[in-house]
């Protein structure tokens, strides 16, 4: 990261959310700053920080209002600013993702190489020897939002989206490629398939991407895809099956018209597109 001082504005969004705005636009270099000062804020771990995330050109900082000032917000972000521009630089987590590309798996290859001028295997090449940064990750808990992709292949999204998408599907929308982590609702281009599991709560970590990794992917062929791939996860499982745990509970005797169910929320996974939620919903 180069040693020069950041134009950096902090904006109050919420009660208990600040956003440190680092640039206007939405490029690779841009979001490398956005996972640098990530990675100062938390190093600095103030006990009122619940936890950061990332945006395209903004840091959302998430706090306990209670325990801080508008004053001192401002001057955390001051000091995080000089210690990341100060910093050596982070290297990026390297992440390569096998994918099958065209034929039954990437239905929309043609819509690609036509709008590209390039063939099929031309628009393989350069999707490949691309590497990518993982700006942010949404939409569904670990969508991955990747920036870097050569600009022939930039296709604007399906006119009318898919109802289902399956889980794996790399894609193209606009200047951006990404790979659905679950089958979902989808208007991406759809090139190819990966047999990894990008996203899997059960796992220490769910996410295989972090926003800041660098993505590649490499080619593979159908049998090397049919003999990884597992059909095993369709969906997001039950973590926890209430029936089977003695955790206690409680019995609603005469509820209001607006009575509510509330629990802790799941604070700490925002990064990963998993919404803090709230109402107990099952």
């Amino acid at each position: 990261m180069e040693s020069l001082e950041w134009a950096v504005s902090v904006v109050q969004d919420g009660d208990s959310c600040w956003l440190i705005v680092v640039g206007g636009d939405i490029s690779p270099s841009t979001s490398a700053r956005v996972h640098a000062l990530q990675h100062a804020t938390e190093a600095l771990h103030p006990t009122w920080l619940v936890e950061t995330v990332p945006g395209y050109c903004s840091l959302g900082l998430v706090v306990q209002p209670l325990y801080i000032s508008p004053r001192e917000v401002k001057e955390f972000v001051s000091t995080a600013v000089r210690n990341v521009t100060a910093a050596s630089p982070v290297q990026p987590r390297i992440v390569t993702i096998p994918v099958c590309y065209g034929g039954a798996y990437g239905p929309d290859m043609e819509v690609v190489y036509q709008r590209s001028g390039l063939s099929e295997q031309e628009v393989m090449q350069r999707h490949v020897a691309a590497s990518y940064q993982c700006s942010v990750l949404g939409f569904l808990p670990g969508f991955l939002y990747l920036t870097g992709l050569d600009p022939q292949l930039a296709t604007p999204r399906l006119a009318t989206p898919r109802a289902t998408v399956p889980a794996g599907s790399v894609g193209i929308a606009g200047a951006q490629t990404g790979v659905y982590p679950v089958s979902s609702p989808g208007g991406w281009n759809i090139i190819g398939h990966t047999p990894l599991t990008l996203f899997d709560p059960s796992r220490e970590q769910p996410s295989l991407v972090q926003a800041g990794d660098v993505v590649r992917f490499s080619p593979i062929s159908l049998e090397e895809f049919e003999e990884k791939w597992s059909h095993k996860f369709t969906g997001y499982p039950r973590v926890c099956n209430v029936a089977e745990h003695d955790i206690g509970g409680c019995d609603v005797l005469e509820p209001g018209m607006l009575t509510t169910v509330q629990d802790a929320s799941r604070w700490g996974l925002q990064n990963m597109g998993v919404p803090v939620s709230g109402s107990t919903d099952g």
